[in-house]
């Protein structure tokens, strides 16, 4: 049983991975750098896997972990993966950083040239 939620844990974080570029060690640390990244619904079928995963190990919890609910959570996760465009996640990366950095930027530019006017240089 270790073995098989280990896999699934594995595909899952192999996939986050390849399809949203989310970096980490093992499923709970790409949980923790996803963020909000990933919809709630997701977010909570990821931390029962990886709860599976962590019960799975242990010899007393081992019994507790339901192997068809596992597959029926990781199903649904690898389901909203197989939708996820790399290329999109990306854009959408880029344009949310610079959509927040351009008014920063603005206010930045518009302070230094106060400034250069203020001195005399303008």
């Amino acid at each position: 049983m270790q073995e098989e939620v280990d896999s699934i844990a594995k595909n899952i974080a192999w996939e986050l991975t390849r399809k949203m570029g989310i970096s980490g060690h093992k499923l709970h640390g790409k949980l923790r750098r996803a963020g909000r990244r990933l919809p709630s619904k997701v977010r909570l079928d990821i931390e029962a896997i990886a709860d599976a995963q962590t019960r799975a190990r242990s010899a007393t919890e081992a019994d507790k972990v339901d192997m068809e609910e596992v597959k029926a959570t990781a199903e649904r996760i690898m389901a909203f993966l197989a939708k996820q465009d790399p290329s999109e996640v990306r854009r959408g990366f880029y344009i949310n950083f610079f959509t927040e950095l351009s008014p920063r930027l603005l206010v930045l530019f518009a302070a230094l040239l106060g400034l250069l006017v203020w001195r005399g240089f303008f």
